[in-house]
């Protein structure tokens, strides 16, 4: 009989192995894309060229600067990002998007 408690314990803990290593064996998420700093000329001039080749330069994650740089948006020491909704923040980011030309996956903010 300890034979057999032994066998199930061993078998147990090899398949708990198993598992536990194919799990930690996954790649780790992509880290978040780097924002440049520069974006907030965007939101002052959306249609200007330097914003335009900017958001070019970012590809698939234009959206996510954008949606970043409103919300960290300070003026005179005041957070206004924090006061824009998200659905006016995903205007605001459809319209300079759209602006420059430039198509991304849709998403919110």
């Amino acid at each position: 009989m300890a034979f057999k408690a032994s066998a199930t314990t061993v078998f147990l803990l090899s398949l708990t192995l198993v598992l536990f290593t194919s799990v930690s064996a996954q790649s780790p998420p992509p880290p978040p894309p780097s924002c440049p700093t520069n974006l907030t000329v965007c939101l002052s001039q959306p249609n200007n060229p330097e914003c335009c080749r900017i958001l070019a330069g970012l590809g698939i994650n234009a959206r996510v600067c954008l949606c970043r740089a409103i919300r960290n948006l300070n003026i005179g020491g005041i957070n206004i990002g924090a006061l824009i909704s998200p659905i006016l923040r995903n205007i605001i980011v459809n319209v300079i998007l759209r602006g420059c030309n430039i198509t991304v996956l849709p998403g919110t903010c």
